[in-house]
């Protein structure tokens, strides 16, 4: 800091609410800091507190401790007093530096009140005294101790050292160009370590800290902040947006402290199209930031944590401690100079998560566990993934809570959200998810049936609160135990409902037994909106074959899940027809009678048959409808991991039930893909394609290329591989680039194999909805040698007739429909009032496919 003030002693380092403070101010001020805390006895190596308002002055006070040789324990006056306490007691510092009119704040302790203002003539020893030399620090010596939250009720000191800040500095001098940090907005509290960021970055390389009381500061748009660079938390920021734009002066967004969704970066690249946007993942005890990313607007799903910065290693390993392979989960292990020291007084815990590294040649060397579940792609990108111990059972059947909470961030409307479990330990654990509304049409309905196209069934919380914001806590992340309380599961609403007859007392009284709840009234109540799940569908299945000597596949619940189905099934059953529960995976006849030629539907992306509920309704009556169930969206046989072989099993199950005779074919989305790869392979078997049918699935826009083919690829990665050696850059050739250069040219040569399986981590955990998901992102659309027919939303695509009529992959005519649909999303295209329009238009193309019908 003292080099800084001699390069630039008139620059402005600080300014807050209109006070700025030079580079040469900044270091006189300090400087009596440090001299007033040595005449009181601190020595090198001592702790001193720092309870303090947050203006211009905070700063050098600071900073003055540093240049006293101490490392300083921010006590931030708005923490509850016994966390306060604790902190107190358990740093012991030798000196606290308070503002006067916070000493209140500060519960009775041994420790030495005294008020940092600047030195005044005549002051008393109780101020600041005379100006004084610099105590000399080491790398190794301690810079701070930051407290944070603790396994046992109690927070935790993490010690960090010199060398460890000054990493971090270097590298964002290395990473943000100087116009870019010349003005960097400091509106976190020091007792966070994203302030160690927000200070260094800054003064470190001569550019300027805008001291705010919080990141809500960017909401007054009256006063503008002129700043460069902005730090925080992706709630915040996202909560800030919804009041405007950032100024026009920010350059650089960085987001970390929780994960990042890519509805929140669309937003910033929307409003900020030329700012830098950065994903920054990091512990306390790693220093702030371990990984980074820079996020393209193009990225779907939750932006990657990226590469490791400067001097830091990272290694993703399992239970053992043992690597994974690339694309694997595992704990990511961290190491490197911004290893903390370790937690102050607590050499076990220290121990215990500071462990000796064994990758490395240095006996000394550490790595910290993070307890943060990841996956590492070839090239070295990190995936977040959620915490370890954020894995939970809901009636035995294992759910990942972040999984939840990333899957809720996709959804329209949704700006927060977060997933906890209710009635842990008890019979009805449930999942309730809290959810931050953009608007006043989001409701616990909509979500629930949105997330049912995400997610299977025992991952959708039966519990849904919409709040117009989620409770925070003062680093600004969400603070669970504010959260209002949930209500009952299964609790019944006052709407007049028709009375339970038949068999449904008999089944409501199953369903109360079973899921612990009030018994159910409505004969409309869903299994799976009480709590129901995979494994309580079993158990109910097992029941009431035990109690009303009926059997039937569990299978058959997801479609007739509430009471008055599930009556009317047991009932059907009960009368001789021994099908209607015994209906496993395969083609589902959602209308099995009729004279006309059946239409048969490739699976949704959930793999069930919800999706065509509707359509079929609106559609002929005449004409049999099948749709294809995937294996495992009952939890009992294992899913289908790639396009190629679902559209197989969809082939085999067309054969079965029509082994000649022209086909009818189409499907919804992912489904349209299904049933594309089967209609080929039926059609090598000499089978007619009359027509095949894609529901808001255009295959003729043009996909970006890097999400498919590899050869594009492979150009652009040899491209900078022969930029790195043109310009003898071989640091940046590394041999995690190499290897991923080499498979890309493997893959290169055989070129993209349509349908292949997607590569998937633990498949344990995901669901069939997910599966799909991934095994769609990877197909590459053939060429389709039969009629074609596309019925799609107005919305939905931009269609170029002459395009498509060079598409080598139509080389017939498409037939082009269009639904007027109001702006409705593609997952409601089947769903009233759309699904009525598309079943008139669906049926006029099928009957003109086959004009007599059989």
């Amino acid at each position: 800091m003292a080099a800084q003030a001699r390069r630039t002693p008139q620059a402005i380092a600080v300014t807050c609410d209109g006070e700025e403070i030079s580079y040469a101010d900044l270091e006189m001020r300090a400087r009596h800091v440090a001299s007033s805390l040595n005449t009181m006895g601190v020595a090198p190596g001592d702790l001193v507190g720092i309870c303090v308002r947050r203006t211009a002055a905070m700063v050098p006070t600071l900073l003055g401790v540093l240049k006293a040789g101490a490392a300083y324990v921010p006590l931030d006056p708005a923490y509850p007093a016994d966390r306060l306490r604790f902190m107190l007691e358990d740093s012991r510092p030798a000196v606290v530096l308070c503002d006067d009119d916070l000493v209140g704040a500060i519960p009775s302790t041994a420790a030495r009140l005294v008020s940092p203002a600047t030195p005044r003539p005549g002051s008393g020893e109780e101020s600041i005294g005379s100006l004084a030399g610099e105590a000399e620090s080491g790398p190794r010596d301690l810079a701070y101790v930051l407290y944070t939250s603790g396994s046992t009720g109690n927070p935790k000191g993490v010690m960090v050292e010199h060398r460890s800040a000054v990493n971090l500095a270097c590298w964002a001098r290395d990473t943000f160009t100087e116009s870019q940090r010349a003005r960097v907005l400091l509106s976190t509290s020091l007792s966070w370590d994203l302030s160690i960021f927000e200070l260094f970055t800054a003064l470190c390389w001569g550019g300027t800290v805008v001291v705010v009381e919080t990141a809500f500061a960017l909401i007054d748009h009256k006063r503008p902040l002129d700043i460069t660079l902005v730090n925080s938390v992706p709630t915040v920021i996202s909560r800030v947006l919804d009041h405007g734009p950032l100024p026009s002066s920010v350059q650089v967004v960085n987001l970390a402290g929780e994960p990042l969704h890519a509805e929140l970066v669309r937003r910033l690249h929307d409003l900020h199209p030329a700012v830098d946007v950065w994903n920054l993942y990091g512990p306390t005890e790693t220093t702030t930031y371990s990984t980074a990313a820079l996020v393209d607007r193009a990225a779907s799903g939750g932006p990657p944590i990226g590469t490791s910065i400067a001097a830091t290693t990272v290694h993703v390993v399992d239970e053992n401690g043992h690597p994974v392979p690339v694309g694997e989960p595992g704990e990511l292990l961290i190491g490197g100079v911004g290893l903390a020291r370790g937690y102050l007084n607590q050499p076990d815990l220290t121990k215990a998560r500071f462990a000796p590294d064994p990758f490395s040649t240095d006996p000394d060397a550490r790595l910290y566990r993070t307890g943060d579940q990841v996956r590492e792609d070839v090239d070295g990108t990190l995936w977040y993934l959620g915490r370890v111990d954020n894995q939970v059972k809901i009636r035995g059947l294992r759910v990942e809570l972040g999984d939840i909470d990333s899957n809720l961030l996709r959804l329209p409307g949704v700006t927060e959200a977060i997933t906890i479990v209710n009635g842990a330990g008890t019979r009805s654990p449930h999942l309730v998810a809290y959810v931050a509304a953009s608007g006043p049409d989001l409701t616990a309905e909509v979500v629930r049936a949105d997330l049912a196209e995400l997610l299977p069934p025992h991952m959708i919380p039966p519990v849904v609160i919409v709040l117009d914001k989620l409770p925070l806590s003062p680093n600004g992340k969400i603070d669970r135990s504010k959260l209002p309380q949930p209500p009952a599961v299964g609790s019944t609403t006052t709407q007049a409902v028709r009375p339970l007859s038949g068999l449904e007392p008999e089944i409501a009284e199953l369903f109360a037994e079973l899921l612990d709840i009030d018994l159910p009234e409505s004969p409309d109540d869903d299994f799976f909106d009480l709590g129901g799940d995979s494994l309580g569908a079993l158990q109910l299945v097992i029941m009431i074959e035990q109690r009303m000597e009926v059997t039937i596949l569990m299978s058959a619940l997801f479609d007739r899940s509430t009471v008055a189905q599930l009556a009317a099934l047991v009932d059907l059953v009960r009368h001789g027809d021994e099908t209607a529960g015994s209906r496993s995976a395969g083609l589902v006849p959602l209308r099995s009678v009729g004279d006309l030629a059946p239409l048969f539907l490739g699976p949704s992306l959930p793999g069930t048959v919800r999706t065509y509920r509707e359509l079929v309704a609106g559609m002929d009556s005449r004409r049999p409808v099948y749709a294809l169930q995937m294996p495992g969206v009952d939890g009992e046989a294992a899913p289908l991991l790639s396009v190629a072989d679902t559209a197989n099993f969809l082939a085999t199950e067309i054969s079965r039930i029509r082994p000649d005779g022209p086909l009818l074919l189409g499907g919804f989305s992912f489904g349209a893909m299904v049933a594309v790869e089967a209609g080929l392979r039926l059609q090598r078997e000499g089978r007619q394609i009359a027509a095949m049918v894609f529901l808001d699935e255009n295959p003729f826009i043009q996909r970006p290329l890097w999400l498919v083919d590899p050869a594009e690829r492979f150009r652009r990665e040899w491209t900078e591989f022969r930029a790195a050696i043109r310009d003898h850059e071989f640091a940046a050739i590394t041999s995690r680039k190499i290897d991923h250069l080499i498979r890309l040219i493997r893959k290169r040569r055989r070129g993209a194999t349509r349908g292949r399986p997607v590569p998937l981590r633990d498949n344990s955990h995901l669901g069939v909805a997910q599966i799909n998901d991934r095994a769609a992102r990877s197909y590459l659309w053939p060429r389709m040698p039969f009629p074609i027919s596309l019925i799609e939303r107005s919305t939905a695509t931009q269609f170029d007739g002459v395009a498509v009529a060079r598409d080598r992959r139509a080389p017939r005519p498409v037939e082009r429909h269009v639904i007027d649909d109001g702006d409705i999303r593609h997952r409601d295209f089947l769903k009233e009032p759309t699904a009525s329009f598309v079943a008139t238009v669906l049926d006029q193309t099928l009957a003109r496919a086959l004009k007599g019908d059989a």
